[in-house]
């Protein structure tokens, strides 16, 4: 794993193929690394100099983005319950709801208590689905 070879993230993540989901996860765990932290800078140096990454970290990117909805999806509960819930707030609303047709201040309330680090993850959910349990009819078939 380039990971453990002292690389930096951006030179891992520019090898050609990208990283796989375990490397990635190991290098996220081992250095302590947000990877959305890492996702949101190399979206913003993409935006400030186009030219400068090469098409494969896009490419990294994209896969990171994926892969961590479906980390989502994998994560046990016994795991669930062993994650820092600041590292859980840090993850992004699910894109359905991002993209709903909610209104704004809906979504400002659910991405609230997603990110609230207060609770735990299953405090959070429970908040989140009794959330969207109360909202008028018109707005929870959007969802």
């Amino acid at each position: 794993m380039p990971f453990f070879r002292g690389e930096t993230t951006l030179q891992a993540l520019t090898q050609s193929p990208p990283p796989s989901w375990d490397e990635i996860a190991a290098m996220c765990w081992i250095k302590r690394i947000d990877c959305l932290d890492m996702i949101e800078d190399l979206d913003e140096d993409a935006a400030q100099k186009p030219t400068v990454l090469p098409p494969n970290v896009t490419k990294a990117m994209k896969v990171l983005k994926k892969e961590l909805d479906t980390l989502r999806d994998k994560l046990s509960d016994e795991i669930l319950n062993t994650i820092d819930p600041t590292i859980l707030s840090k993850l992004p609303l699910p894109s359905s709801l991002v993209n709903s047709k909610l209104p704004k201040e809906t979504k400002q309330k659910l991405n609230e208590i997603n990110r609230d680090t207060q609770m735990s993850w299953w405090e959070r959910t429970d908040k989140f689905h009794r959330f969207i349990e109360s909202l008028p009819e018109d707005q929870s078939k959007l969802i």
